[in-house]
């Protein structure tokens, strides 16, 4: 899916991590290997936090206050912003579905 025909997300979307994905953790994040596309992507800590957190039952804005809780001085609006834009980034790489779609 390129990033033209995304479907858009809201804080209300709900995404779940693909369950063929291989996940492999590293010193600072994880690596995902696609089988189906042959590729690696590589996750930094926080991008690994937001998609394990993808799993049906957590929302956008769910997400966002668990990390604004964990981050003190960050403000929400700020966090939310830069989880819907990993998320939006994840589901442009497939390594993320809709929920109604798992």
């Amino acid at each position: 899916m390129s990033a033209l025909t995304a479907p858009t997300i809201h804080v209300d979307t709900r995404l779940c991590c693909r369950q063929d994905l291989r996940l492999r953790p590293i010193d600072d994040g994880a690596l995902l290997y696609d089988p189906v596309r042959d590729s690696v992507h590589y996750l930094n800590a926080t991008a690994l936090c937001v998609w394990q957190q993808c799993n049906g039952a957590h929302s956008i804005a769910m997400i966002s206050q668990k990390l604004h809780d964990e981050f003190d001085g960050i403000e929400l609006d700020t966090i939310e912003a830069d989880v819907t834009a990993t998320c939006t980034q994840l589901l442009n790489d497939a390594l993320l579905i809709h929920e109604a779609a798992a």
